[in-house]
């Protein structure tokens, strides 16, 4: 296993494309949640996120990007009838895939064992981005569970987003895996904001903690500023199921407050940045920083 991914790591630096324009930045906000490893807890934020967003009546799309998963449809009570591996095949759209999902939100399925999402050309990429921004004005912010790793399909979604959240938890293992991640996905020219999410965080000051190391990393090592999200507290009962989840439940009390405040920062950045249309959107991402 650590073999595999060391090679995985050398491959990735040996691809290293030219440096890239800023994408477009027009049409609905991508807000993309993904991991440094598997088991942090991605599925369970992106999701949590997107139905806090919904409860507060904006338009939602929760895109299951999880190469790993398939449990979005299943946790919103949506159906299946396409997935995203349907969408980058040009089987469907996604105006055609995306399906009404629990608490309002819409959702696009992932599948179990779906297709190597790295396996698809870039083009379809792009055409599957392209279209989730088209959504606008029917989706004001769409949703990205991209799962753990660092492969040429997050990685891609990672520079299109407005703003990405990378969810850690306080275990060693665990935020080395998140800064090995962002170092090989914030490669280039067009890196967003990146906020970290500290999970089943024992309380505030230890996901403080976690996230100055993380920072002190970023900004010695790669030359770039991390932000904080905020945390979730150690034991959200609901986390890490795979099953029928009620919105409403996962946005009351404690650990929805903390949700719901996270998502008020990440889809604030999103706005901040959207308004920087073009190649001058980094200067949204640098006022973040200040």
């Amino acid at each position: 296993m650590i073999e595999d991914q060391a090679n995985g790591l050398r491959r990735l630096v040996r691809q290293e494309q030219l440096p890239r324009e800023a994408p477009p930045r027009s049409g609905a906000r991508l807000i993309l949640v993904t991991g440094g490893k598997g088991g942090t807890g991605t599925t369970t934020i992106a999701f949590g996120l997107a139905a806090a967003a919904a409860g507060q009546g904006r338009q939602v799309v929760l895109v299951d990007a999880n190469s790993h998963g398939g449990d979005i449809a299943l946790m919103a009570k949506s159906d299946e009838r396409w997935t995203i591996a349907d969408v980058l095949s040009s089987r469907a759209t996604v105006a055609e895939a995306i399906q009404p999902g629990a608490g309002g939100m819409r959702v696009l399925p992932g599948a179990w064992a779906q297709e190597n999402l790295d396996n698809v050309p870039g083009a379809a990429h792009a055409r599957l981005l392209d279209q989730l921004r088209s959504l606008e004005p029917e989706a004001d912010d769409v949703f990205f569970d991209g799962g753990s790793g660092f492969g040429r399909c997050l990685r891609q979604f990672w520079h299109a987003a407005h703003v990405v959240a990378v969810v850690t938890t306080p275990a060693l293992s665990s935020v080395m895996d998140t800064y090995a991640t962002i170092k090989l996905l914030a490669r280039g020219r067009t890196v967003p904001p990146v906020y970290t999410i500290v999970n089943h965080a024992a309380s505030a000051r230890i996901a403080g903690d976690v996230h100055a190391r993380l920072a002190r990393s970023c900004r010695r090592f790669l030359g770039m500023d991390l932000l904080h999200g905020g945390h979730v507290s150690e034991h959200g009962g609901w986390f890490g199921q795979t099953k029928r989840m009620d919105p409403p439940a996962l946005t009351a009390g404690k650990i929805g407050r903390e949700i719901g405040g996270i998502g008020e920062i990440l889809m604030t950045a999103a706005r901040a940045v959207k308004m920087e249309a073009g190649p001058s959107w980094q200067t949204a991402a640098e006022r973040l920083t200040a």
